[in-house]
């Protein structure tokens, strides 16, 4: 991790995890969209897997008519026709940071283990599984489902309680953002790091990083602290990762051209995630 990783605004991580793994690529990204297409890229569409989504935020949001998106994935020649598809999709909007997860249901991701929280009362847990189901299914009515309402698959859950909801024999699909820490001390940020960290490092298999478009005064996050000890605890996964690290200028380059946008990553007063 560079000088250029320490000078994070915010960051979030994301790993898929498979007991079966045998390495741990690690890929850095800076939105959640950017999420969907990696795994669409990268995750055998096909094999069911549960994702645990520590996130202040559910990133439920269904979008309209989104069978299409799911057929598209799969009607394709070859692999390089759906990264061809993938990259006008990236350039064209087509999946947000805020539904970039209900196209991917049921399969590859079966199973939706919201975390907001270390620690949620019982009917926090409701109040917040009713919200995020009724984004889920937002378009049900006007843009029916093939398999009708994925409700049941969403489920929320505090990080105390999160092994209960774990099948220990489906592979694990775990994004880390880090607005999950909002409101915590410094120290406790750490400390709340830390243990969803060595958490994830038990199931152990696949790595990936996003940051989010919100600057720290937002979030309450010192971010440079949080990556300097995701890089210590990264390099002691000796023989085992494989990152994948992408500077913020190649990525806002290739934008520019595939969507003919300006990145605001310079913006005065609102420094932004420098990797993907």
């Amino acid at each position: 991790m560079n000088r250029r990783a320490a000078t994070l605004c915010t960051a979030a991580l994301l790993i898929a995890a498979s007991a079966a793994a045998k390495v741990l690529p690690i890929y850095i990204e800076d939105n959640h969209a950017g999420t969907f297409y990696w795994l669409a890229q990268n995750v055998d569409l096909d094999q069911p897997c549960t994702l645990i989504l520590f996130d202040a935020h559910s990133d439920a949001s269904g979008i309209f008519d989104s069978d299409k998106i799911r057929d598209a994935l799969r009607n394709v020649a070859s692999p390089e026709n759906r990264n061809a598809l993938l990259d006008r999709w990236r350039g064209q909007g087509v999946v947000q940071c805020f539904n970039w997860i209900e196209s991917l249901m049921p399969a590859p991701i079966a199973k939706v283990i919201w975390v907001p929280a270390e620690k949620l009362s019982t009917s926090d847990i409701r109040k917040r599984s009713q919200e995020a189901t009724a984004l889920l299914d937002g378009h049900l009515e006007a843009a029916p489902r093939r398999l009708g309402s994925l409700r049941q698959t969403y489920v929320v859950s505090d990080f105390n309680n999160l092994e209960k909801q774990l099948n220990p024999n489906e592979p694990l699909i775990v994004t880390i953002d880090l607005d999950y820490f909002a409101g915590l001390s410094a120290s406790e940020q750490e400390t709340a790091f830390a243990r969803i960290w060595d958490h994830v490092c038990h199931f152990a298999s696949v790595f990936k990083k996003r940051g989010r478009s919100e600057p720290a005064a937002q979030t309450g996050v010192d971010c440079r602290a949080l990556i300097a000890d995701y890089a210590n605890r990264l390099r002691a996964v000796p023989n085992r990762c494989q990152r994948s690290l992408k500077p913020r200028e190649e990525i806002d380059g290739e934008r520019r051209e595939s969507a003919g946008t300006r990145s605001d990553a310079g913006a005065a007063g609102r420094s932004r995630a420098n990797f993907v």
